[in-house]
C-alpha cells in the first residue's frame, strides 16, 4: 500500500528501501553487544537472540539483490552479471 501510495516506481520503492535500512540502522545502534546475544522470546513465544533477526534480515536483503540482478540479466540478454551488454 505504502508503495502505491508514493507513485509505485522506482523512486517509491528505493524511498521505501532508504527508510527500511534507516529503521535498521537505528535500531541496531541502540544495542550493546550484551543485547545482541542476549536470548529474547518473540510474539509467539519462541527464543530468539537480536542478532539472527539482523542476520536473517541481511541475508534476506541480499537473497532479494541476486533476485534483481538474475532479472536485470534476463532482460538484457546476459549469460552473467559480469557480463557487459556492449560486449555481448
Amino acid at each position: 500500500a505504502r508503495y502505491r501510495e508514493r507513485g509505485g516506481d522506482l523512486a517509491a520503492a528505493l524511498a521505501l528501501l532508504d527508510e527500511g535500512f534507516a529503521a535498521i540502522f537505528a535500531a541496531l545502534a541502540t544495542l550493546t553487544d550484551d543485547d545482541l546475544t542476549a536470548t529474547r522470546r518473540n510474539v509467539d513465544g519462541r527464543r530468539f537472540r537480536p542478532r539472527e533477526l539482523f542476520q536473517m534480515l541481511l541475508e534476506h536483503t541480499l537473497y532479494h539483490a541476486g533476485q534483481i540482478q538474475y532479472a536485470r540479466c534476463i532482460y538484457q540478454g546476459l549469460q552473467s552479471a559480469t557480463e557487459s551488454p556492449e560486449r555481448g
